[in-house]
């Protein structure tokens, strides 16, 4: 479980690489849906409501419980969209599932400056 969830980290930056070829990003999605804890699912919604296919990875956590997250490509050119993560707590004997953390890649721009930072612009929750 331990290897598969740190793999599963090293494929999730790989996907987030924005500067990678589609030939890299389906070759990411492809070791991810051999990955015995991966299921693919054909429609899955990023944070920002776009349709997508996803490899979602569950994992068991020792109290009974799992965390699952979901990667999500467009389909035809694999480009990242974004990732979505939930987390079933286990209460009593039933297992509720709430939403964890989730991230949307909108745009993605080659620039020759850091843009400036709003001065009304909140602070980050982390970087």
């Amino acid at each position: 479980m331990r290897v598969q969830k740190i793999m599963g980290m090293v494929l999730l930056r790989a996907a987030q690489n924005p500067l990678a070829s589609s030939k890299t990003r389906a070759t990411v999605f492809g070791v991810l849906a051999k990955m015995p804890a991966v299921t693919v699912v054909p429609d899955l919604t990023d944070p920002a409501g776009r349709h997508g296919v996803g490899a979602s990875i569950t994992f068991e956590t020792p109290d009974g419980g799992w965390e699952r997250g979901e990667l999500i490509f467009e389909p035809d050119t694999y480009r990242f969209l974004g990732y979505r993560s939930w987390i079933g707590l286990r209460e009593g004997g039933q297992v509720r599932e709430l939403p964890g953390a989730g991230t949307a890649v909108i745009t993605v721009k080659v620039v020759d400056s850091m843009p400036k930072v709003p001065k009304d612009a909140g602070k980050p929750l982390f970087c």
